[in-house]
């Protein structure tokens, strides 16, 4: 295609510019505690569910939302970022482990 443009005379740029765009969804979480704390419990957590996570904070701006992971694993096979990491990265309050912190329970 960019070929046949150059061929017939016409300028362009190829991927000039990012564009943002919003993506209309709902974000249903995994528990709502008696407090009004949300808790999202994740065992494996994807590169789709991080990207979701950070949007929902950014649309819910003062939304209690904290992350149990089972275990705090890498987010890719290549990387040295963990969970825990990207959740102190993007400020969101977690923990690694398979209950409820008490404090979470207490706020």
């Amino acid at each position: 295609m960019c070929a046949d443009l150059e061929a017939r005379g016409h300028g362009y740029q190829y991927e000039p510019h990012k564009l943002s765009y919003t993506y209309e969804a709902t974000y249903v979480p995994d528990l709502l505690l008696s407090n009004g704390v949300y808790v999202e419990m994740k065992g494996f957590f994807s590169y789709e569910d991080r990207r979701k996570m950070e949007s929902v904070l950014k649309s819910n701006p003062g939304i209690k939302i904290r992350m149990l992971f089972y275990r705090d694993s890498k987010i890719a096979k290549n990387s040295k970022m963990t969970y825990s990491m990207w959740a102190e990265k993007i400020g969101i309050p977690y923990a690694v482990g398979k209950s409820i912190p008490e404090e979470w329970l207490n706020e």
